[in-house]
């Protein structure tokens, strides 16, 4: 959207539209049809292998639970490691290979720490499964998301503090990320906070075509018994994930945009 008309313009619009109105189990069954029974890449279905974790130390849940702690104690770290960085050194290409290389080895660490464990067979294993459902969602959430991202930079590039960032003679790239990118970031941000709860409890059509245990499906199956205790404790997590992306999506609102401030004081400018 920074340069529109181009080549590249086009090809993520074409992209976009194509994902976003493609009919949800028919994308479902060309994936799998492509990587699982024609190429034979990823699995067709389930959560897990059966014949893997006969003999297994270690149950699914276990494992997965492990998987989820390892992944925000990663996140945790390259954030710590990005946030550290950019606050002590210049933005510079030896600063940012840096981080990266201290990404790398948090990385490394944690794939050493399940190859010690003997968990890395039974991640991998889970992992395989999750990819095409995954990709699933995420093809059709991210389609949504760029669309939305691609109209509030179109509009945001013809607002006057952008206009006034090129009058100045700053550097393009300087203009994009620091005054438009930043602000048209904000819708986003909103669209994928509530696309990540509707993810959350939505999913009954991809977990009913790769027969994957999910939230949809506990909740669908508790609406058909009437079981009331299991769909309030469903819908009362999902209420509870909701509200903290909200939370979540308030703090990036006030990184992104200078305007924005919760120290009890007006922000500056």
């Amino acid at each position: 959207a920074w340069q529109r008309g181009a080549t590249v313009d086009h090809i993520a619009t074409v992209v976009g539209i194509t994902f976003w109105t493609a009919f949800y189990p028919l994308l479902s069954l060309i994936l799998i049809w492509l990587f699982a029974y024609t190429l034979h890449w990823l699995p067709l279905n389930q959560f897990i292998e059966p014949a893997l974790w006969t003999r297994a130390p270690f149950t699914s849940n276990t494992v997965f639970g492990y998987m989820v702690l390892g992944i925000a104690l990663i996140a945790l770290a390259v954030f710590f490691i990005f946030w550290t960085l950019r606050r002590g050194l210049r933005r510079t290409r030896r600063s940012a290979a840096l981080a990266w290389g201290m990404t790398a080895g948090v990385i490394g660490l944690a794939i050493w720490i399940a190859h010690a464990t003997g968990t890395l067979i039974y991640i991998w294993d889970i992992i395989r499964h999750m990819m095409l459902p995954v990709c699933t969602l995420t093809l059709i959430n991210f389609a949504g998301t760029m669309l939305l991202m691609r109209d509030s930079m179109l509009e945001t590039v013809q607002e006057d503090y952008v206009m006034a960032a090129r009058a100045k003679g700053l550097p393009d790239n300087v203009v994009r990320d620091r005054y438009a990118a930043r602000n048209a970031l904000l819708p986003t941000v909103t669209s994928l906070v509530l696309s990540l709860a509707s993810s959350m409890s939505g999913g009954l059509v991809t977990e009913t075509m790769f027969s994957w245990p999910g939230l949809g499906q506990v909740l669908f199956r508790a609406a058909l018994g009437n079981d009331y205790p299991l769909a309030t404790g469903a819908l009362v997590f999902t209420g509870v994930f909701l509200l903290v992306a909200h939370f979540v999506a308030d703090l990036l609102y006030a990184a992104l945009d200078p305007r924005i401030s919760y120290t009890g004081q007006p922000a500056e400018g």
